[in-house]
């Protein structure tokens, strides 16, 4: 999204973006071991309370937030899940 890179809900990348870690062709062959690599390493899969420390009412440019709607249009992959 604009204005915010991936490392503002998904924590520092220094240690999961990592070759070893990150590999599509890991991933594809196995990806429950490379997501929990990846966690393991600091990766953070945001959940609807960690999204709402920042789109909440007392945001400037709060607009209605729905967790499930918003991390599709931020991940478009999402939408065939």
């Amino acid at each position: 999204m604009e204005g915010v890179q991936c490392e503002a809900c998904h924590g520092g990348g220094k240690d999961y973006k990592s070759i070893k870690i990150m590999s599509k062709k890991k991933w594809k062959a196995n990806p429950d071991k490379q997501r929990q690599m990846a966690i393991d390493a600091g990766l953070i899969y945001p959940k609807e309370e960690d999204c709402v420390r920042c789109h909440n009412k007392k945001s400037p440019n709060f607009k209605e937030f729905k967790f499930e709607e918003r991390k599709k249009l931020v991940h478009p992959e999402l939408k065939k899940k």
